[in-house]
């Protein structure tokens, strides 16, 4: 995407001389706005390591350094391994090998030359993000320090060479907490992502260096525009026009200046008729600020996925003085408004507020979920957010937390998500427990106005927290938190604001129980939930990547089930190095739920894998059900987590190399906008046992539905066969306003020949006019322990600890022993290229049984995502699926990636 690039008035302007000290931090809080006429100093540059003893603020020969081309932005981790002078960090135990790359002093070098004109009263050097410390040097003269990860480095530069070759170098060195080792910085104390310092869960070897954001050089000439922001002041009730304002600042030097003339004109981004206002500027030293307001007729208004359309405007602001043009600046923007209103939740504490988030005046039920770092080691690829935020999108995600222990997303993020209609709830990197006294004061305070700068014009962003699960009224903190309120306050105020996540009602749950416990939690009743999750295992496919063939093979279920963290370290040390949050507490629910899907003490780690996810997906699929018919109640429910950053165990919807789970496609369906879905009064059950399951219709409360669906059941048993079917029920109203209506409910007495199996209650639902059914599979099962009636008394009383299937019944050797027929027809074979293909298949049933977890199947070490798997498919149903490929972390894709049909009881 083409950047207009800029720059404004530096808050500490350094000398007309190179700095003499290392006393001068070249922090800043006015973020240089993006402007015409910029040179991008991306791409290659030379990197070294060197000796952290060398004096920070003096170069060493730089003729001895043992040079190697890296291509900027890039983590040091990174840029070893493309030059092959690192293995991959996240392979067996390399990442505890490169430990080493921490304890360096990083020193990286540009050679670049810029045209005659190149000149401006002001030039200054931007930086994005620099990780941690850095030291800049321009044709040998001494610049100034930064300290911070999150950009906010603007230099002003008097000794730059035009049309002749300059010289560009940073020194870099490392902020973490370097968990285990020595030199490490004081915990709380770094103005950076928490798992980018060596976070103690599950991230102790990651500490990141480099220089992992764009790096850029402006000039200009006063006087000139700079930080604009355009927003939505009000939306007429009939929807057909827009109130705009527009906020810029006129800068200006020393010296007086003329009256000049602003003009914004606005219109759709890429044509339409502009809409106009100016007004008249006398420049002053500094800066003045100019607000004009406009209107546009008949707006075209950004919604979240699923609610509408994401159209994006532009507006071109101007600067010029008797027909002279000055300056020019150019914001994307989306015109839309967003607040939080009350919803049903009774207040239960005097925080409390309200949760029901509109937009453009619409109430709605927010589906969401957490986002962590993308990458482990500062790999902030833009096409990894592509791939990601893509998924998320089908997924009807509307809206995305950024975590506070990650980092202040990039605008390669923000940009994907004002596309894709995702709303972005932005915490700050306060985080987990943090009492923050030892964290630099004047690092904060310049880092955050920078942010909101930078961030406050994009429609995706719909929330400002100051960060995740640490106390915001401590003494320690406060200060910080006072500055993100007064800030987010004066320098946006059109967006709510938290100080700390969970607060002002919200809750973070992470429940032990059985699937089916969603429907008597606070799902149905909490004002918003803003994390929820359980843990899962990434791919058997990434297994096969990341670990030895030994370990990718393991069947480790004998000594894992016994909890015995050193036990595991030392039969399997890959697989232990790829584990986040390995404690009771943690594990027991994990495989509790897995537990019911396959013998956990007898199969390799692939079938474990898949087991462990499908118990996750249950999970999921349950609590997304029942949160959404807590509506109004309950404002929304974020799930925990998107993805990880590295491949490991840990709770995940998607692993840390981008593979979608079965708790992926989980959640996709049950954040569908028509969902039919069951209202379980138990997950286990006993032959002779009467039940009543009531349904309901879950819907897209704010765009258009069927008026009304029909429902349709069946009960399958053990052997595949249907036993009992629920037909010609009275078609289903949906509310208009609502998330979801009651539909009738079935009954059964469970059979006798149920006893130690699982069934199955297949629900489906279609439009009044026949549409294609919607289908939603419930698998049940009946347990021996439920036969001892006090167990059972005991077990069904309180929301206790999920049932540990140690005896069985397994469903997917129950299934296996049904064997039944797939086949697969190529619809479509899209484009391939070296990063990517798409492929459409046609998948059919030719057996005699439904098959179970129906996917397609694609070979090799590739990422794969398709528009639905692991469903259920009757004898001679067909299904057409959709897939994008892509290659796994650069490996080369293959000319035409092979796609197998495959179930769990397919031949």
């Amino acid at each position: 995407m083409k950047r207009w690039l800029g720059c404004g008035l530096c808050a500490s302007v350094l000398a007309a001389g190179a700095a003499e000290t290392d006393s001068t931090l070249l922090v800043e809080r006015k973020y240089a706005w993006p402007r015409e006429g910029e040179i991008a100093l991306d791409g290659v540059w030379q990197l070294a390591a060197g000796d952290p003893a060398q004096p920070a603020a003096e170069l060493p020969d730089l003729g001895k350094l043992d040079w190697f081309d890296a291509v900027v932005p890039t983590s040091v981790h990174w840029a070893l391994h493309r030059a092959g002078r690192a293995p991959h960090p996240y392979v067996g135990l390399n990442a505890k090998e490169l430990r080493w790359v921490e304890d360096k002093a990083w020193w990286f070098r540009k050679r670049f030359t810029v045209p005659k004109d190149f000149r401006g009263e002001n030039v200054r050097l931007i930086f994005e993000g620099v990780d941690y410390y850095g030291r800049y040097w321009l044709n040998g003269k001494y610049l100034g320090r930064s300290e911070g990860a999150f950009g906010a480095v603007k230099i002003n530069v008097w000794n730059l060479k035009p049309d002749a070759e300059n010289e560009l170098v940073v020194r870099v060195d490392c902020g973490g907490y370097k968990v285990g080792k020595k030199g490490g910085a004081s915990w709380a104390s770094l103005v950076k992502s928490e798992l980018w310092s060596g976070w103690q869960v599950g991230a102790t070897d990651f500490n990141t260096v480099g220089i992992w954001q764009p790096v850029r050089l402006i000039a200009i000439r006063w006087p000139c525009l700079e930080r604009p922001f355009v927003r939505t002041l009000s939306l007429a009730a009939d929807g057909k026009r827009a109130r705009l304002g527009v906020t810029v600042e006129v800068c200006a030097g020393t010296r007086a200046e003329a009256p000049c003339e602003v003009v914004a004109a606005v219109c759709e981004k890429g044509g339409g008729t502009p809409r106009a206002a100016k007004t008249a500027v006398t420049p002053q030293e500094g800066m003045v600020l100019v607000d004009l307001e406009l209107e546009v007729e008949v707006p075209k208004l950004w919604w979240p996925v699923g609610l509408g359309e994401q159209p994006l405007y532009e507006a071109e602001i101007s600067l010029s003085r008797e027909g002279e043009a000055l300056d020019r600046l150019t914001v994307p923007f989306g015109i839309r408004t967003v607040e939080r209103r009350a919803g049903g939740a009774p207040r239960n504490s005097y925080a409390a507020r309200e949760w029901v988030f509109h937009v453009n005046g619409r109430p709605f039920f927010v589906k969401g979920v957490n986002w962590m770092p993308i990458d482990a080691l500062g790999k902030v690829a833009p096409e990894d957010y592509v791939w990601n935020l893509r998924m998320a999108r089908d997924a009807g995600v509307q809206m995305i937390r950024i975590w506070g222990g990650g980092i202040l997303e990039t605008d390669a993020f923000y940009e994907q998500c004002d596309r894709l209609g995702i709303m972005v709830w932005q915490d700050f990197p306060l985080t987990c427990g943090w009492k923050a006294e030892k964290l630099n004061r004047r690092v904060w305070e310049e880092t955050v106005p920078w942010h909101v700068f930078r961030l406050r014009n994009h429609p995706s962003l719909a929330f400002w927290c100051g960060g995740n699960e640490f106390p915001p009224d401590d003494r320690r903190n406060a200060d910080l938190v006072g500055t993100l309120a007064r800030t987010t306050r004066v320098l946006d105020g059109t967006r709510p604001f938290m100080a700390a996540s969970p607060d002002e009602g919200d809750i973070h749950g992470y429940p032990q129980w059985d699937a089916h416990r969603a429907w008597h939690s606070e799902l149905l009743h909490a004002a918003f939930i803003s994390e929820w999750g359980t843990h899962a295992m990434p791919a058997p496919q990434t297994y096969r990547d990341m670990l030895s063939a030994k370990e990718a093979d393991a069947v480790m279920g004998p000594v894992l089930l016994k909890m015995d963290k050193q036990a595991m370290a030392d039969a399997f040390p890959e697989i232990m190095h790829h584990w986040v949050e390995f404690q009771p507490d943690r594990l027991t629910q994990m495989l509790a739920r897995g537990s019911a899907y396959d013998d956990l003490s007898s199969v390799p780690l692939g079938r474990f894998s898949d087991a462990v996810a499908t118990g996750a997906a249950e999970f999921y699929k349950y609590s997304c059900e029942a949160a959404r018919t807590g509506f109004p109640r309950n404002g929304g429910l974020l799930l925990w987590v998107w993805k990880r950053p590295w491949p490991n165990a840990g709770i995940q919807l998607v692993d840390g190399m981008g593979r979608p789970l079965a708790t992926y496609y989980a959640v996709k369906r049950a954040y569908g906008p028509l969902w039919p879905c069951l209202k379980p009064p138990h997950l286990n059950y006993v032959p002779g046992e009467r039940v009543e399951i009531p349904t309901a219709v879950l819907h897209e409360l704010a765009r258009p539905a069927p008026a009304a669906v029909k429902l349709s059941a069946r009960l399958v048993g053990p052997d595949l066969a249907v036993r009992q079917r629920w037909d010609g029920w009275p078609a289903v109203a949906l509310t208009v306003g609502a998330e979801a209506d009651s539909g009738p409910s079935l009954s059964f007495t469970v059979p006798e020949d149920f006893a130690r199996s699982f069934f199955f209650v297949v629900l489906e639902a279609t439009g009044v006019d026949g549409g294609p059914a919607v289908r939603n599979v419930y698998t049940f099962r009946c347990p021996p322990q439920l036969e001892d009636a006090g167990f059972r008394e005991r077990y069904r009383a309180k929301a206790g600890q999920g049932l540990f299937l140690d005896k069985g019944p397994w469903l997917r050797p129950q299934v296996e022993a049904r064997k039944t027929e797939l086949t697969l027809r190529e619809i479509a074979d899209g484009s391939t290229c070296a990063s990517g293909a798409q492929r459409t298949v046609e998948i059919r049933n030719a057996g005699r049984y439904p098959s179970v977890m129906t996917h397609a199947r694609v070979e090799g070490s590739v990422c794969a995502v398709a528009d639905d798997a692991y469903f259920w498919l009757e004898p001679g149903e067909s299904r057409v699926v959709a897939l994008r490929v892509r290659s796994a972390d650069g490996r080369a894709l293959p000319e035409k990636p092979t796609v197998t049909a495959a179930a769990w009881n397919a031949r």
